[in-house]
């Protein structure tokens, strides 16, 4: 499985600001253990400029990511649902 890098930027900061308990440095192991981290590259920006204006930044980077990989997205944010870019599951 895929996990792009502003998802695990965006645990990191959900944790920082108290908004979840977990244990962070666990969690950046398991990652690191069972995921590949993908990085956002010049290419895949070029790629936002055709997203929905609805999708902030950062949901477009995690929508595109879904996108190039021709994956379902874990998801139950109701505005990446309905901007029906990548299928979606939760």
């Amino acid at each position: 499985m895929y996990v792009p890098a502003i998802v695990v930027a965006e645990i990191i900061w959900v944790v920082k600001a108290g908004r979840i308990q977990v244990d962070l440095q666990q969690l950046l192991t398991t990652i690191r253990t069972y995921y590949t981290v993908t990085p956002f590259a010049l290419d895949d920006v070029l790629q936002l400029a055709s997203f929905p204006d609805t999708l902030t930044i950062h949901d477009a980077m995690i929508v595109w990511e879904a996108k190039k990989r021709d994956a379902t997205l874990i998801t139950r944010d109701k505005i990446i649902i309905g901007a029906n870019v990548v299928p979606t599951i939760w």
